[in-house]
């Protein structure tokens, strides 16, 4: 797994930039604010948003192919 930050400033905004990668993952996010913690807490709130979506993805499809599985049998 793989983890690279940004940050940045423009004028008064606070510029966060995450970028996650791993096996068979890809995420991103950014925020701008006044506040550079602030901007931080955004990221990290969308990159814990991604990863729970995805995690039930992969939950939901493990289920799935167990049924299948199962009635073929």
């Amino acid at each position: 797994m793989d983890m690279t930050w940004n940050f940045s400033s423009e004028r008064e905004l606070r510029h966060a930039h995450c970028h996650m990668t791993g096996n068979h993952m890809d995420y991103f996010a950014e925020s701008r604010t006044e506040d550079l913690y602030a901007s931080i807490d955004i990221v990290i709130d969308k990159i814990e948003r991604q990863l729970r979506r995805h995690k039930e993805v992969v939950k939901d499809h493990l289920h799935r192919q167990g049924r299948h599985l199962k009635k073929a049998a």
